[in-house]
């Protein structure tokens, strides 16, 4: 088996030998998908897709886990994971840049369109 705490928020485990989805399962707040479809891929919500009024997605852009490694508790038979549940709001709007390549490569962010 093959196991991972997704940054998404989902808890992946596959078989190692073929890679086929044996669980996939949230381990925080998790409101950007809908759940997961039968390879075990989450299904996003276009509901929660940025909008110009805002939308409040868990986990935030920080992920819900990041790069420390889950352990196993063999006494228990738990994982353990360091997880930060965390929301954001994430707009959509015309931002008015638009970027600018300068000599050393792409340095300048501020030159505004009419």
């Amino acid at each position: 088996m093959v196991m991972q705490a997704s940054r998404n928020g989902y808890f992946f485990v596959l078989d190692r030998t073929n890679g086929k989805n044996l669980l996939t399962a949230p381990f925080g707040p998790v409101n950007w998908a809908l759940g997961v479809d039968k390879e075990g891929r989450p299904i996003p919500d276009p509901k929660k897709e940025p909008a110009p009024d805002g939308r409040l997605i868990a986990p935030d852009e920080g992920g819900l886990t990041n790069y420390r490694s889950l352990a196993f508790d063999a006494k228990t038979g738990l994982f353990i994971v360091d997880a930060h549940p965390s929301f954001s709001l994430y707009f959509r709007q015309a931002c008015g840049w638009r970027l600018r390549l300068g000599r050393r490569g792409l340095r300048t962010l501020g030159q505004r369109h009419p």
